[in-house]
């Protein structure tokens, strides 16, 4: 049975962490590492840690300065063992079989599943199972993109070899999205896929979750890891797609604060009047989605706020619309 390394990242989570925790302890498959990094937490999460290491010879408890959860995680990799490697954020939690399903999957360079919200009932980003070599992945972005799990380190498995032979870490230095950049890095230096159809992650939302907090350089930080992801793919028109799902999670971001942030509405307006990103609309009217449709024609005349009326419209009668 071969070595699996646990990555958790802790900081200020006492209110998670021992369902977190137990959550691995429970896991069928046991030939695990479990590697605890405290990144400066101030309540009493390094005291919960330190009750569970010393009634588990396998968990190891590291403390650092808080410097995030990037840094937190490499600290793990490099203290870390085991063949394969798996990332779990102290505030979430793994069903029982959750290791030993993947581990089962087979020999592949990356194996990706699903994940559930907030509970086992929750609701669930589901993948179909799906097995595709890295060229085939490089080639069809967007097919790519929704057929295997990229945005999050969550619900995967890594091989720890090619982590270290290519000295991938995590970027230290960005505010949001270093879990793609991860597997950008991670993805050059692949040949196998292997995603499952199972969800046996459960990613919890709460009020402290990254996923609320409002990023300034939202802008910024997202087309950086797009043109990071251009030197990942085979180019071709097709890549407006990614483009375009970018543009929308930058859009959405400073449209949801608008009336929290002062700024917000003129980031906004600048993400949409972003040269880089408008280069999709002219894919998104031809080959894009109802949704993309409506989205591309708003935008080519700078409106985002036109777009979600015309779709709260088509959501109030009732009407679906293919994202």
């Amino acid at each position: 049975m071969d070595l699996v390394s646990i990555i958790i990242p802790v900081f200020n989570s006492e209110k998670y962490l021992r369902k977190c925790l137990d959550s691995i302890l429970s896991q069928t498959y046991n030939c695990i590492q479990v590697i605890i990094v405290d990144d400066g937490s101030t309540d009493n999460s390094y005291e919960i840690c330190k009750e569970y290491t010393s009634s588990n010879t396998n968990f190891e408890l590291y403390h650092t300065e808080n410097r995030g959860v990037s840094h937190a995680r490499n600290v793990g990799l490099e203290y870390a063992k085991g063949k394969y490697i798996f990332f779990v954020d102290s505030d979430d939690y793994v069903m029982p079989t959750y290791i030993e399903h993947l581990m089962d999957m087979g020999n592949y360079d990356y194996i990706g599943g699903g994940y559930r919200e907030n509970n086992e009932q929750g609701w669930k980003k589901e993948y179909k199972t799906y097995y595709i070599t890295i060229e085939d992945f490089k080639s069809d972005c967007r097919n790519s993109w929704e057929k295997v799990p990229t945005v999050h380190v969550h619900g995967s498995r890594y091989i720890k070899r090619i982590v270290d032979t290519n000295l991938i870490k995590f970027d230290e230095t960005c505010g949001c999205g270093e879990d793609v950049r991860f597997n950008i890095e991670y993805f050059k230096h692949i040949s196998s896929i292997a995603v499952s159809d199972r969800s046996e992650y459960i990613y919890c939302l709460h009020d402290e979750s990254a996923i609320h907090k409002y990023w300034p350089e939202r802008l910024k930080e997202e087309k950086e890891e797009c043109i990071a992801k251009e030197q990942l793919y085979v180019q071709n028109d097709s890549f407006n797609y990614i483009r375009y799902v970018h543009w929308f999670v930058v859009l959405e971001h400073y449209y949801q604060h608008i009336n929290k942030e002062k700024e917000a509405k003129a980031k906004l307006k600048e993400a949409i009047w972003d040269p880089y990103f408008r280069q999709c609309i002219r894919y998104c009217m031809k080959y894009g989605t109802l949704d993309m449709k409506i989205a591309a024609v708003c935008l080519k005349f700078g409106t985002y706020s036109a777009y979600k009326k015309i779709i709260k419209l088509y959501v109030d009668r009732g009407k679906k619309i293919e994202k």
